[in-house]
């Protein structure tokens, strides 16, 4: 990952940690709680659904960059996605599709809004100490299966910006969700 990959990277991260802490930390924070008359998720939910994504797939992330920097991979040089996961990133832009979510990713508790907030930020750590070890690799061959899907496998570079979309797709819902409720 270049280190132009890195700060746009880390400039969409750190936009999203901004819009997550205005919800929760800020003056509707309570309102996070509720569920809209019309169903969905609250505003809540989303961001613990965001925790339950992060626990599965940042931990492959940081294998699979571990793993470049064991073998040497070639450094420096642009990392690229591969069609299949640009399509999934295409895919989970907000508004595109409505797609259900997997056993194990639904929130079923939820906790206070400062708790679910602590645990994304402690998530946003960690992806941020992964970019800064991944940066100078080409993460392209960094291959990592997919924690929903055993049959996709995408590389490192791919799942960083796979999450990062994903987390805008459901912080759109999320403050849907609080503005409703």
């Amino acid at each position: 990952m270049t280190p132009d990959q890195r700060a746009a990277l880390e400039a969409h991260y750190s936009d999203n940690a901004r819009r997550v802490t205005a919800l929760l930390a800020g003056p509707g924070a309570a309102g996070c709680l509720a569920r809209s008359a019309t169903g969905g998720w609250s505003a809540i939910e989303c961001i613990v659904h965001l925790n339950l994504t992060a626990a599965a797939t940042v931990p492959r992330i940081e294998a699979a960059v571990r793993e470049a920097r064991a073998a040497a991979r070639p450094r420096m040089g642009r990392s690229r996605t591969g069609w299949m996961a640009a399509m999934l990133r295409w895919a989970l832009e907000p508004g595109r599709f409505r797609m259900p979510t997997g056993p194990g990713f639904e929130p079923a508790a939820t906790g206070s809004p400062g708790e679910v907030l602590a645990e994304f930020d402690a998530w946003r750590a960690r992806i941020s100490a992964v970019m800064r070890e991944a940066e100078g690799l080409n993460l392209t061959r960094a291959v990592l299966v997919s924690p929903f899907n055993t049959r996709l496998r995408y590389n490192a570079y791919a799942a960083l910006l796979i999450v990062e979309t994903h987390e805008r797709r459901h912080l759109a819902q999320a403050e849907r969700a609080a503005q409703v409720s």
